[in-house]
């Protein structure tokens, strides 16, 4: 469970990492487990957009990642569309998304556009058209095609079997490394995805103290997957620390960093799991 800070409730929070005591408290109806506070989901998510959108340099471990493989998709589906005369195959792929101002960079909806998993399906199967490879995806597609809530286990399976055919690519292949990049984008994407998309944000799901599993709901039909809590934590904590994992720095940045006593941004979004 979490608690949306508001009003007074901010004024326990001083410069720097708050104390662990501020950010939890007992859970009433068991004590073993401990009720977290949570900053806003949606203002968290804005923040992880506007940070691949306005850094010019993101970089882990010799990977880099770019806001310029979102407009690469954005003009791909827009000559698509000028050529074929067809509909356009991604509408919610605004401009406004691909190119927001300081206007639009607050819009919610666009903010969820480049995380949801009907974006990172088309960003995979962008790097997969560069390889010829038009049905790469329809054995993992039919393996879950009588399965809700699986998005995340998706997209992971898409990004893992794309990363080994781009890494079979010989070295001096020059576009190896544009290919490397994309798929870069695209993994810090998912976990984006899996953190807010999937859960923070998902009105679907619920945690539970039993096993994984999903009821339909009886009034409008939809499905309400039930995630064991313990799991969860285990599979939120990996997330996070992925993207702690990541380093962004620049001269703008050094000081307000330094202001807060932390050396990553992701650190600002999201308090780290303990």
């Amino acid at each position: 469970m979490a608690a949306l800070l508001t009003g007074t409730n901010n004024q326990k929070f001083r410069p720097g990492k708050p104390d662990e005591v501020y950010l939890k408290y007992i859970n009433p109806l068991t004590t073993k487990r401990n009720i977290w506070v949570s900053l806003c989901s949606v203002h968290s998510l804005k923040n992880h957009k506007n940070l691949l959108v306005g850094r010019k340099s993101l970089h882990n471990h010799g990977k880099h990642i770019t806001w310029k493989v979102v407009q690469s998709l954005y003009h791909k589906l827009n000559d698509d569309v000028y050529s074929s005369r067809n509909v356009h195959s991604l509408r919610k792929l605004r401009r406004s998304v691909a190119y927001p101002d300081k206007f639009t960079q607050q819009n919610v909806n666009d903010a969820k556009v480049v995380f949801e998993e009907e974006t990172i399906a088309y960003l995979l199967q962008f790097v997969a058209d560069q390889l010829d490879e038009e049905y790469y995806f329809d054995d993992i597609m039919k393996e879950y095609e009588r399965k809700d809530g699986h998005s995340g286990e998706i997209l992971d399976k898409k990004l893992m079997k794309m990363k080994e055919k781009v890494h079979l690519l010989p070295d001096h292949d020059t576009n190896k490394v544009k290919l490397e990049t994309e798929l870069a984008f695209v993994e810090v994407s998912i976990v984006i995805h899996k953190i807010f998309i999937e859960r923070f944000l998902n009105g679907n799901a619920r945690l539970v103290l039993g096993d994984d599993g999903a009821t339909k709901d009886r009034l409008n039909r939809k499905s309400i997957f039930h995630v064991n809590i313990d799991c969860e934590i285990e599979r939120m904590a990996k997330n996070i620390k992925y993207l702690d994992d990541w380093i962004s720095w620049s001269a703008s940045q050094r000081g307000n960093l330094q202001n807060y006593n932390v050396k990553k941004w992701p650190q600002l979004c999201i308090s780290s799991i303990h």
